[in-house]
């Protein structure tokens, strides 16, 4: 219900402002892809610039409720998880080159990261059905880190095959599973395990957190 003294504010008996509350049917929370229309659409026709106005209404603003404001924040954080995954790939391109002295091992397994975040945020959009949003913006740069983490020690083994006398692909292969396999199969575990721990988490961005490192 509409309370008179919150909508109609009158200073010194001069009428100064009145707010009018309507329903849409967009939810608070919606996906950022359906609030940020409806804020285009009030930034053009509702808070547009009146004129005089016969000098009763000289400007309109309007708010909803802190969901416009999120869906601004959330698309400067996808914005620059985006961004921040193109300056992240050109660094880890240049460590893994660097790792392996191999520009063609240090192109595939820059790849390698790249389809691992890929297939992460596919799982979340396609299974979980979660849209790209701040949790996921935050989360998907830890998921980055760890898939870097994992692919420079195999990739770094590989290439330290060949200084063994295994010259063959496939021999550098079992070399560098042999060698280090292990070790990251355990960090992989000790990792899905430790995220485990946040799927009981009442705050969705730590359950999030935790899938997406699960997943990883």
């Amino acid at each position: 219900k509409a309370s008179w003294p919150e909508h109609i504010g009158v200073v010194d008996g001069v009428l100064k402002y009145v707010a009018v509350t309507v329903r849409t049917s967009v939810y608070y929370n919606s996906a950022t892809g359906e609030l940020l229309p409806l804020r285009d659409w009030l930034a053009d026709d509702v808070g547009a610039p009146v004129g005089d106005a016969d000098g009763l209404l000289e400007s309109t603003k309007f708010h909803g409720s802190g969901s416009l404001q999120r869906a601004r924040l959330n698309m400067e954080l996808v914005d620059g998880f985006l961004s921040g995954c193109l300056i992240s790939g050109a660094v880890a391109l240049l460590v893994l080159m660097a790792a392996t002295l191999n520009w063609i091992v240090g192109l595939l397994a820059t790849a390698a990261v790249a389809s691992v975040v890929v297939n992460v945020l596919g799982f979340c959009r396609s299974v979980m059905d979660w849209d790209l949003g701040i949790s996921e913006a935050v989360a998907g740069m830890i998921v980055l880190g760890y898939s870097v983490d994992y692919v420079v020690h195999l990739a770094h083994m590989y290439c330290e095959g060949g200084k063994q006398s295994y010259h063959t692909r496939d021999r550098r292969v079992q070399f560098a599973i042999r060698n280090m396999g292990t070790i990251i199969f355990a960090g992989a575990v000790t990792t899905m395990g430790a995220s485990s721990v946040l799927f009981f988490c009442f705050m969705v961005f730590f359950f999030k957190m935790g899938v997406l490192m699960a997943t990883t």
